[in-house]
């Protein structure tokens, strides 16, 4: 089985057998090797066609989450292996057969994951590799109470499906902004604890809103100060999203922000959305807008 570039693919499954560097499967490719890898006998890790990323992937869950049951009973039955252990895979066996029901039983593994963003990750794995799961209902298993909060705010299934697809962890999204049809999920933590209240400090160029609380930054109180609290300033980034934003984008996106008029003491805001959502927000000019450099609050232009 020849693998003339050395990339791991042998020829016949290899989209590019001559470039190491173009080993991108198919989709159909992809959900082939994963399945092989969630349902196929060890012994097939020695075979040069399954060293991908989804085969790997199938093979982990499949033990992970015990899925693997039927296989490595006929594989130990096959050694001559016998015993509690032997009677235990024999149980495990009888369900498989049925991608459902692998399904259900890596949900309930992957709920209980103590680390959301890992939940988050296992779930983007399996939703791109399962030919058959209906991402939706499938991503409420994992993360109901959630979704659950998303659909209360009138976040379309459709946006939901996005988020999915795209891998976001559930339980970090605060609330959304809609972005013409989309709805862009926003988790505040950076940006308050970068551009609010201080608590992410950096020892160059930064600034912070003029909150109604003032930021002791380093022994030096941020100058910047008007009557805005937290709740006024969210809700102004999120109109901003609604009004400049006709969709979510795939990659980072800039939006500046000019006010007619100073709203707040701030002339210019900027926000970045990312395919991940709300990036950061900042202000960039303003009567009350100073920016930290070189050990020293200064003045904005």
């Amino acid at each position: 089985m020849p693998d003339t570039d050395l990339d791991g693919l042998i020829d016949s499954i290899d989209p590019d057998p001559l470039d190491a560097g173009n080993n991108t499967m198919s989709d159909e490719m992809y959900k082939s090797q994963f399945i092989e890898g969630l349902f196929g006998s060890d012994a097939t890790l020695s075979d040069p066609r399954h060293r991908n990323e989804a085969f790997e992937y199938g093979q982990a869950i499949s033990q992970f989450a015990c899925i693997g049951s039927a296989r490595d009973f006929m594989i130990e039955a096959g050694k001559g292996h016998k015993g509690p252990y032997m009677f235990l895979l024999a149980v495990g066996s009888i369900p498989e057969g049925k991608l459902l029901t692998s399904e259900v039983k890596f949900a309930k593994w992957v709920t209980k994951l103590d680390d959301v963003a890992e939940r988050a990750k296992w779930m983007k794995v399996w939703i791109k590799a399962s030919p058959t799961t209906n991402k939706v209902p499938f991503a409420k298993r994992i993360f109901p109470d959630e979704i659950a909060n998303l659909e209360a705010q009138g976040v379309s299934p459709s946006g939901i499906a996005t988020m999915v697809d795209r891998g976001i962890d559930f339980s970090r999204i605060q609330t959304t902004a809609k972005a013409g049809d989309d709805f862009v999920p926003i988790e505040w933590t950076h940006t308050w604890d970068r551009h609010v209240t201080g608590k992410e400090k950096r020892s160059y160029y930064t600034t912070l809103f003029p909150m109604n609380t003032q930021v002791d930054w380093g022994g030096k109180i941020y100058p910047g100060k008007t009557s805005m609290t937290d709740e006024e300033l969210k809700q102004k980034i999120i109109e901003i999203i609604n009004e400049k934003m006709t969709s979510w984008p795939n990659n980072r996106v800039e939006i500046t922000k000019v006010f007619d008029s100073e709203w707040k003491g701030i002339k210019e805001m900027k926000i970045y959305i990312d395919e991940n959502g709300l990036a950061t927000a900042f202000p960039t000019r303003g009567t009350q807008i100073y920016y930290w450099n070189n050990y020293q609050w200064i003045k904005t232009p």
